[in-house]
């Protein structure tokens, strides 16, 4: 980091408003490349079907939350009523703190199949409190 740092200083990249990272390519790695593939219901099915953690793969399929966003979830954080779920903060590092943009904070619609099998989950977990 303070290679470029220093390269940024000496190239006047500071002064001219230049985020000096930008320049940074790492080789072997594509960012947005190729548009994600949606997988069909067969494929979600095999996916989910032998996992320990299936709970939060069907929420993170369905809402497309990010991993960091995902594991900050409370249950505070659904409205079972307006069918909603707000995300508030993240986790990185083993840190909470707020999440990426400002549309994140908005409220997320949740399926009623996505819902009741949230809500199954919640009844049937030993961390059921709100602020689990």
């Amino acid at each position: 980091m303070a290679v470029i740092f220093n390269c940024a200083m000496r190239w006047g990249l500071l002064d001219l408003g230049v985020n000096p990272v930008a320049l940074v390519r790492v080789k072997g790695i594509s960012r947005g490349q190729t548009e994600p593939r949606i997988l069909n219901k067969d494929e979600i099915q095999t996916l989910i079907s032998g996992l320990a953690c299936r709970t939060a793969v069907i929420v993170a399929l369905s809402t497309g939350l990010r991993c960091s966003e995902l594991f900050a979830l409370k249950w505070l954080d659904f409205n079972s009523e307006e069918m909603t779920v707000l995300v508030r903060r993240a986790i990185m590092g083993g840190v909470v703190g707020d999440v990426k943009t400002k549309y994140s904070q908005s409220g997320l619609p949740l399926d009623p199949a996505l819902s009741e099998v949230l809500f199954a989950w919640k009844r049937a977990s030993m961390f059921g409190q709100e602020s689990d």
